[in-house]
């Protein structure tokens, strides 16, 4: 929730004709196996790598002021994401270096349920201490309810309505613009 929902919305897009071919030639000269990921996750994968190149930030999210307001205040905070690959994590942290933010830690879990890290984290901080956990998909929202973990709370925070315009275009800016010139280019 530091950073805009769009790019995660990218992930959850219907793929389009052709795409997996375009994906699969950037995707290998990224360094990205195509032949493991399914569509949508190697379109994230390369939009990530494509992103990264271009240096292009993520868009800010809502949670970046409070964000700011903890690390000025110097109170503790945690990062759980589901940003996993190489380029991702690295733009990731390019965005927490510019916008001057120092999380306690940072978990990149990837594809999987966010309720099983928020555990850990729950079972392992000091008696006493709360955790305030933000999340922006119903899903991990739900799955973070079901821990049974008195120290963690979770607050459900929705996009409304969610911009799948927004993430349309970004893909059709990155992906489809920029991978096609460079298919031609390399071609």
């Amino acid at each position: 929730m530091l950073t805009s929902p769009v790019e995660d919305l990218v992930y959850k897009l219907p793929e389009s004709p052709g795409e997996r071919t375009i994906l699969e030639r950037s995707a290998k000269r990224h360094g990205i196996a195509p032949e493991i990921y399914d569509t949508p996750y190697l379109r994230h994968l390369v939009l990530q790598a494509v992103l990264e190149d271009l240096r292009e930030m993520p868009e800010e999210g809502p949670l970046l002021a409070l964000a700011r307001e903890l690390t000025r205040a110097n109170r503790p905070f945690f990062i759980l994401t589901a940003r996993s690959g190489r380029a991702a994590v690295s733009r990731l942290m390019s965005y927490l270096d510019h916008h001057r933010l120092e999380p306690q830690e940072i978990f990149c879990v990837g594809r999987v349920p966010k309720g099983r890290q928020l555990a850990l984290v729950g079972a392992t901080v000091a008696k006493g201490t709360k955790v305030v956990y933000f999340e922006d998909t119903v899903r991990h929202a739900r799955n973070s309810n079901k821990q049974d973990n008195p120290a963690v709370s979770t607050v459900h925070v929705s996009w409304d309505p969610p911009p799948w315009q927004d993430a349309e275009a970004l893909v059709s800016r990155v992906l489809h613009t920029h991978l096609h010139a460079s298919v031609r280019h390399v071609a």
